[in-house]
């Protein structure tokens, strides 16, 4: 495989149906041990497609599909913050990444990081927002890696615990 196998594309409606079997195989691959195995069993494509596409005919909402030779392993989904105590103007939102395990650990994460955080930056984003499970410590550890810090929010979502985390556009930690 060489970088120029790897590409990084708009996605659109006509992807709805690949994004949503590579978001399940994600979650998945993600979420096994940290959420009920019956929940994760359950998911259904069809349902996940109706709502990438209705997502993706969303002006609020950019997505992004890394593939390899075609094949999609990995997305971001980013737009405006959502948060009622954050739209202020000043702060984006980061809404999902997952890249496959088998493309893990490769940068593909980073890169995707990287251009959702230009794009906001370049639409006058100062800041970036994301949701993040507790006691998803590769997650939390990745973000952290990435310039994200919690900020002290948390909510319920699917009545699991999620903490905010926020990153300071243009900055990039490296600890």
């Amino acid at each position: 495989m060489t970088e120029s196998d790897i590409k990084l594309v708009n996605a659109s409606v006509l992807d709805a149906r690949e994004l949503a079997q590579m978001h399940i195989q994600a979650w998945r691959e993600s979420y096994r041990g940290l959420l009920p195995d019956q929940m994760l069993d359950e998911l259904d494509i069809e349902s996940r497609a109706r709502m990438w596409r209705r997502l993706l005919s969303d002006v609020q909402s950019d997505v992004l599909l890394m593939r390899d030779r075609g094949k999609l392993f990995g997305f971001v989904d980013y737009g405006p913050c959502r948060d009622v105590d954050r739209i202020d103007g000043d702060t984006g939102e980061l809404r999902a990444i997952y890249v496959l395990k088998d493309w893990q650990g490769q940068g593909h994460g980073e890169t995707m990081i990287r251009a959702c955080h230009e794009e906001l930056t370049r639409r006058g984003y100062s800041r970036s927002s994301l949701w993040v499970l507790e006691g998803n410590q590769g997650a939390v550890d990745f973000y952290k890696r990435n310039g994200y810090r919690p900020d002290g929010a948390s909510k319920e979502v699917m009545n699991l615990p999620h903490l905010r985390m926020i990153a300071e556009l243009g900055r990039r930690d490296t600890e």
